[in-house]
């Protein structure tokens, strides 16, 4: 099930410092997911972050700044968390419920798509529907947690597949 939640096609950075921070792309199944880092995990050399399946009118709200990143996950079908080694490939991830999510790891409220974005390059013209991006935010990355989430009590409903 991996695949479910890796990008494999459409990749688009937003924002990017030492680690991937904010990105989308497609999965295998052609559903856009969206992801974001939470922390680094130096003792077992893994990447934490968020992976989100996410309608494409949801992620072009967001893309056009209409609405937060907070507010997005809260409204997308599944939330993930995956870890991930220093060559970004996924070595195992979990579904999780929003509610369950410790709310140091949430972006902040106010969080928008810290970048323009053009809607028309990114999506094929039968579901492109708005016009430009309102103006540029910057991107605070401290909004992630720079602890790892096994010191976290998270409720995970479902264990997906690891790969070696």
């Amino acid at each position: 099930m991996i695949n479910k939640i890796s990008i494999i096609s459409d990749y688009k950075m937003i924002h990017f410092d030492d680690f991937p921070i904010l990105f989308f792309g497609k999965n295998l199944f052609k559903n856009w997911i969206i992801g974001s880092f939470i922390c680094e995990n130096e003792e077992d050399n893994t990447l934490q972050y968020f992976h989100s399946i996410v309608k494409s009118e949801l992620l072009k709200l967001f893309l056009q700044q209409q609405i937060t990143y907070f507010d997005l996950l809260q409204k997308v079908e599944k939330i993930y968390f995956v870890n991930k080694n220093y060559s970004d490939r996924i070595i195992n991830a979990i579904s999780v419920e929003y509610q369950s999510i410790d709310k140091s790891i949430l972006p902040l409220k106010n969080l928008f798509c810290p970048i323009s974005i053009d809607i028309a390059t990114v999506f094929s013209k039968t579901e492109y529907h708005f016009s430009r991006l309102l103006n540029q935010n910057v991107f605070n990355n401290k909004i992630f947690c720079e602890k790892t989430l096994r010191n976290k009590n998270i409720k995970v409903s479902k264990k997906i597949d690891s790969v070696k």
